[in-house]
């Protein structure tokens, strides 16, 4: 009787386990399943959002190049038309127009493992200005002040001029497009213990929440969303951004808050530079760029 009941207790307990893990593994299904169509509805949005967006940053371009090439090609009735004038909204537009469309193909190609970078020999300093000055005009209509500062001994470093070029003009150029008038932005070089080089971008501007540092990392994601915001762009370029330094074995790291402003940490390592000839050898650090722009003036160093 005693063993009747050991076994029968016995088979109790199995079936209980067994009916347990049955219950935890629906529970563990139902949870994924939850996750994925949570996950599905995200990105829903977010192709929704840029979808939008897109479709109004496209239109803009597109409506001003048939506006005022129609102008033109009816300059007869126009007495008043300025040919250069119109010619050069024109051209504007057109060039805003291949932008966008090269940040598609861009982020595209990074999706698709397509990217490729031409490493050559830089002086990040030296590319660094090459940014700033291309970005003065911005930062004249602004009135911003611009502080850089570049540390001397940072070594030639082994990067893609053009892919660096444009993760610091997009990076630039958020910062100077959230930063309010006569707001400030810095800019900073300098070497780090681990034989890497950390560029911080800080500005004062709207500044992110947590949540918003997410979704402008994000590709097709924007932290301000509604078409009649202030701030226009396909939200493609911090991602762009972030990635291209990721190609390069780097870090893109962001702090921020709201109303106060954000920082952007670009971390690159330092890799051998190819042996220069007897031609090119010379200062094997990057030359010394610190200085303040103010409207008006020009860079100084």
């Amino acid at each position: 009787m005693a063993g009747y009941r050991r076994k029968k207790k016995s088979s109790l307990m199995s079936e209980y386990t067994a009916n347990l893990g049955s219950a935890l593994d629906r529970n563990r299904v139902e949870k994924a399943e939850k996750a994925k169509l949570a996950e599905a509805e995200r990105i829903n949005k977010i192709t929704s959002q840029f979808i939008a967006n897109m479709s109004h940053e496209l239109r803009t371009p597109l409506n001003s190049i048939i506006g005022f090439s129609a102008m033109l090609s009816d300059a007869d009735k126009h007495t008043n038309l300025d040919p250069q004038e119109y010619g050069g909204i024109i051209n504007q537009s057109a060039e805003q127009l291949l932008a966008i469309i090269n940040e598609i193909l861009d982020i595209s190609r990074i999706q698709s493992d397509q990217h490729t970078l031409n490493i050559e020999n830089v002086y990040l300093s030296e590319l660094l200005d090459d940014c700033l000055i291309m970005l003065k005009n911005q930062v004249a209509e602004k009135e911003l002040e611009l502080i850089f500062s570049v540390e001397p001994n940072i070594p030639e470093m082994r990067l893609d001029p053009g892919k660096m070029r444009q993760v610091f003009t997009n990076i630039l150029g958020n910062a100077i497009k959230f930063t309010p008038n006569k707001g400030s932005i810095t800019v900073f070089a300098h070497l780090l213990e681990n034989n890497k080089v950390q560029i911080s971008i800080a500005d004062n501007g709207v500044g992110m929440t947590a949540e918003d540092i997410g979704l402008a990392l994000t590709p097709f994601g924007q932290v301000i969303g509604d078409l009649s915001r202030d701030f226009q762009g396909t939200g493609l370029g911090l991602p762009i951004a972030k990635s291209l330094v990721e190609l390069h074995g780097g870090a893109l790291e962001v702090s921020s808050e709201k109303g106060v402003g954000s920082i952007f940490d670009i971390i690159l390592p330092i890799k051998p530079a190819k042996k220069m000839s007897n031609q090119q050898a010379g200062t094997p650090s990057s030359p010394d760029r610190t200085g303040v722009y103010q409207p008006g003036n020009p860079l100084t160093h």
